[in-house]
């Protein structure tokens, strides 16, 4: 038998039923013999662009390292991400130099709105605030008609976008994670939506839904991509009851911490909903059912009382640095639980997080005019770059970093906002 002409899966299967469709990752029954040893050399899985914003900086002493290079030491904020050391870049000494001039936007909106755009906001005369486009906007220019969704935009809620168009209007967030998840894994025809509504009146899984799909592909894979796609679609479930949850509790306010005790942590808390939508965006990478994501996963307002950090973060970056950093700590927390989460992804001979490369980050550091920023450099972009150093900046555009991110996803841009020069990582 001539093994190199096996039949192969399409790369484009999906489990269907009558009210679900479920992507599959990349299996090996979907790649040729012929060039399944050559994954490396030549049929590389694709690089996603990840960027992870938190509204109003960080508390900089806590976060920046003290050392320099691939010795530097984890600073109290970066503790979380002591296992994945070797998967990211501290890039301190980065600014937006025409994002912080003084116009009608003033400071406080400035850090999400020009985050990804870097933009002058007034810089057209007798215009109050122009934005322009976003970096992952720009991405999507490129990888938008390669995948089932151009791009994925998330927020827990309550934050001002920091996604623009291309004429620099803002595009809202999703910001209910059930949704995000039924949007990745239902059909939406009125059948479809039909049948999904008895499905869920009786409590059950998407997964039940395309259960004789599955059984169909498990007799035409091997033994190895059996295991995967069981582990899969075990992931699957175990998203879609976290999304359910939060749904239960996405209009409970959290509860105040009572005098004396310590506030309970609950399915309704901005925690739970982070890292469901941190779920949901695993999926959809590890699906190859969008290439582009943003995630705003803390805003100037946001409160924790699950960690007794009950007053709005922008307090905090005046008057608190305590309780500052703590809240820098619990979302760089989060970070480590979605890079958990995609390491753990097998992709050829390397893994989701090699294949990615994410922007964790702010466009303010300590203090509001701050111009050494706060922001990680996260992931391999497919062997391009070279992680597990704290790399000081002085004083270089944070658009720079952004077109060295584009250059990992194959994206030749000369130049975005005000520059044209790429960062050495």
């Amino acid at each position: 038998m001539n093994l190199n002409f096996r039949p192969t899966l399409n790369r484009r299967t999906f489990l269907r039923g009558s009210s679900a469709i479920i992507a599959l990752p990349l299996l090996e029954s979907m790649i040729p013999r012929r060039r399944v040893g050559a994954m490396v050399n030549g049929a590389k899985p694709p690089v996603r662009l990840v960027f992870i914003h938190t509204e109003s900086g960080m508390w900089m002493d806590a976060f920046k390292p003290k050392t320099f290079g691939s010795e530097f030491e984890l600073t109290p904020t970066l503790e979380p991400l002591a296992d994945f050391k070797s998967d990211f870049t501290v890039c301190t000494g980065l600014y937006h130099p025409a994002a912080f001039k003084r116009n009608a936007c003033g400071r406080h909106c400035q850090d999400t709105t020009c985050f990804l755009t870097g933009a002058d906001l007034g810089a057209v005369p007798g215009v109050p605030t122009r934005n322009t486009v976003s970096v992952d906007q720009v991405a999507v220019r490129h990888l938008g008609d390669r995948t089932r969704f151009p791009y994925l935009h998330f927020s827990p809620g309550g934050i001002n976008s920091i996604v623009h168009s291309e004429t620099g209007t803002p595009i809202p967030a999703e910001t209910n994670p059930q949704d995000a998840f039924n949007r990745l894994f239902a059909d939406n025809s009125l059948e479809a939506r039909t049948a999904a509504k008895r499905r869920l009146a009786l409590n059950k899984s998407v997964l039940d839904d395309v259960l004789d799909s599955a059984r169909e592909l498990e007799r035409q894979i091997g033994s190895q991509d059996k295991a995967k796609l069981d582990e899969y679609l075990t992931n699957v479930r175990e998203v879609e009851r976290r999304t359910q949850v939060s749904e239960k509790w996405l209009d409970h306010p959290a509860p105040a911490v009572p005098s004396g005790a310590k506030a309970p942590t609950d399915s309704g808390t901005r925690t739970e909903r982070i890292r469901a939508l941190l779920d949901v965006t695993a999926l959809a990478l590890q699906t190859d059912q969008t290439r582009v994501v943003t995630l705003q996963i803390g805003g100037m307002g946001c409160i924790y009382p699950e960690i007794d950090a009950p007053e709005g973060y922008h307090k905090y970056t005046h008057e608190d640095p305590k309780n500052m950093q703590k809240v820098d700590r619990h979302r760089v927390s989060h970070l480590a639980y979605f890079l958990d989460r995609i390491k753990s992804v097998k992709e050829g001979e390397n893994n989701l997080l090699f294949n990615s490369t994410i922007l964790y980050g702010s466009g303010m550091g300590s203090w509001h005019e701050s111009t050494d920023l706060a922001n990680i450099l996260i992931g391999h972009g497919g062997g391009v770059l070279k992680p597990g150093q704290h790399i000081d900046f002085k004083g270089k555009p944070l658009a720079n970093l952004f077109l060295t991110m584009l250059d990992t996803a194959g994206i030749e841009e000369k130049r975005f906002a005000d520059v044209t020069e790429r960062l050495s990582l």
